[in-house]
């Protein structure tokens, strides 16, 4: 399966990336302080996520195994103003490879 891209993940979803056995979320401002790491560059691949003092050795070796800092998955938002109207397309492409293909397309809103 997948992985959750860190470098992407809503701050909700690193919330619940908490990685321990009690399934407790990450509390708002731990995962404030994540978001803000990231926006500053100083997260960069899985081992500087995971090194944060907030995981311990228990929980990162599990959430190794869910994360990573890398898509093959993406929905893409367009919007077009057409004679004073506006179109929303939405697409989720899958990316295999040197190889991107739409697995579902739709218009107006989510």
């Amino acid at each position: 399966g997948s992985k959750v891209n860190v470098l992407t993940a809503p701050p909700q979803l690193l919330a619940a990336l908490a990685g321990d056995d009690a399934f407790e979320p990450l509390a708002s401002q731990e995962v404030a302080r994540i978001v803000e790491l990231r926006a500053e560059g100083m997260i960069t691949d899985v081992d500087t996520y995971l090194s944060d003092a907030l995981f311990t050795n228990s929980t990162t070796t599990e959430l190794r195994e869910m994360i990573d800092v890398k898509s093959n998955w993406f929905l893409l938002d367009a919007r077009v103003d057409i004679a004073d109207r506006e179109r929303r397309l939405y697409s989720v492409l899958h990316r295999q490879g040197r190889a991107v293909s739409v697995v579902h397309r739709t218009e107006g809103e989510l």
